[in-house]
């Protein structure tokens, strides 16, 4: 009688893992979205306050939902050679909007943090 290898059962996970990674490198480089794509070159927190940021092809959308709000900006790439922070790209948009009916008027406060105090911020985009 003939017994069955013990290696085959990992063998054939082994090829099963490798013929399923060239579809889950492709499904994980379409899920994950360029930094280019916003406007705000910047992951945010928002740290008081309401507020929900969203972004989109060349934009960042920043929902108000709180009469004061509080954002932190950790820009995503350093500065250049010459001290300089691309924080917002030409030819992109950034839109703070309010869904207060109620009090349509608000305040926020934006804090660019995680740079040097000498860092020069560009923003070439619309706000």
């Amino acid at each position: 009688m003939h017994s069955p290898s013990p290696l085959r059962p990992f063998k054939s996970r082994c090829r099963l893992l490798a013929s399923c990674a060239p579809a889950v490198v492709g499904l994980a480089a379409a899920l994950v979205a360029p930094a280019h794509a916003q406007s705000f070159q910047a992951t945010s927190t928002v740290t008081s306050g309401g507020a929900f940021v969203s972004t989109g092809a060349n934009t960042t959308t920043i929902t108000i939902f709180a009469p004061e709000s509080v954002i932190e900006w950790q820009p995503v790439f350093g500065a250049d050679a010459n001290g300089v922070v691309q924080f917002q790209s030409a030819g992109t948009t950034a839109n703070f909007q309010s869904i207060l009916s109620s009090q349509p008027n608000y305040v926020v406060l934006n804090r660019i943090v995680g740079v040097n105090a000498s860092d020069k911020m560009r923003f070439d985009g619309n706000v």
